[in-house]
C-alpha cells in the first residue's frame, strides 16, 4: 500500500470526526482501497496509524492463493444518526449509504487462531493414537511370550493374528496423522510470517485493520 496526498480532518458528526486522514491505495494498481487515520483525538474509537479498509475492494488472500476468512470483533456505524447532512464531494472514501459502518477485522489472528486449535485437536488425537498403539504392541508382545513358552492354542492364535492386524493400522494411522500434523504446522508457521510482515508493514496497527462495510 501507498500513502495518498493530501491530508484532511474527518468531518463532524461521523466515525472519522477530528482525525487526520489519508487515503491509500494499491501499489500496483494505484487504485484507493481505504484511508489511514494519521492521528485521531484522545479517548477516540481510532488509533493513530489505523487503516481503515474498503471491504468491497480488497481480498486477503494467504500465500497458497485461498482467502482469508476475517474475524469481525465490533461493527461500527460510519455516521452519527441524529446529524443529517451528505458526504463531502472530494472524500475519495465515500460509503454508498448513511447506514455504511466500519467493521473491526483481525483476518491474521483468526487464522492463527484457527490453525492453533486444530493442531491442539490434533496433538490430542495422535496422543490417543499412540496410546493404543502401545497397549497393542504391549498385548501383542504378551502373545508372543505365550506362543514362545509353549502355551499356544487356537484363541491365542486369533489373538495375535488380530493384535498385528491392530498394530499394523494403528500405526498407519499415526503416521498419516503426523504427516497431517506436520502440513499444518508448516500452515501456521506461514500465517505467523505473514502476521509479522503485516505488522512491520503496519507499526502500530498491531493487527487489527478496519474494513468498510455497507450496513
Amino acid at each position: 500500500m501507498i500513502a495518498k496526498e493530501p491530508t484532511r480532518i474527518g468531518e463532524a458528526g461521523y466515525l472519522v470526526a477530528e482525525c487526520e486522514l489519508q487515503d491509500v491505495a494499491c501499489a500496483k494498481c494505484d487504485n484507493v482501497i481505504g484511508l489511514m487515520c494519521l492521528s485521531s483525538p484522545v479517548n477516540h474509537v481510532l488509533h493513530d496509524s489505523q487503516i481503515l479498509l474498503r471491504k468491497t475492494t480488497i481480498v486477503f488472500l494467504k500465500k497458497n492463493g485461498k482467502p482469508v476468512e476475517l474475524d469481525v470483533r465490533h461493527e461500527l456505524k460510519l455516521r452519527n444518526d441524529s446529524r443529517p447532512g451528505s458526504y463531502p464531494a472530494n472524500d475519495h472514501f465515500n460509503p454508498d449509504s448513511d447506514t455504511a459502518g466500519f467493521q473491526v477485522v483481525s483476518q491474521f489472528d483468526s487464522a492463527v487462531s484457527r490453525i492453533e486449535k486444530e493442531m491442539a485437536k490434533l496433538n490430542s488425537t495422535l496422543g490417543q493414537l499412540q496410546s493404543d498403539f502401545d497397549l497393542h504392541k504391549a498385548d501383542l508382545k504378551s502373545v508372543k511370550i505365550q506362543v514362545s513358552s509353549g502355551e499356544f492354542s487356537t484363541q491365542n492364535s486369533f489373538k495375535l493374528s488380530r493384535l498385528e492386524s491392530q498394530v499394523r493400522t494403528a500405526n498407519a494411522a499415526i503416521s498419516e496423522m503426523k504427516k497431517l500434523s506436520e502440513e499444518v504446522n508448516r500452515e501456521d508457521v506461514e500465517l505467523r510470517n505473514d502476521l509479522l510482515i503485516s505488522r512491520e508493514d503496519y507499526k502500530q496497527l498491531e493487527n487489527v485493520t478496519w474494513a468498510y462495510k455497507r450496513m
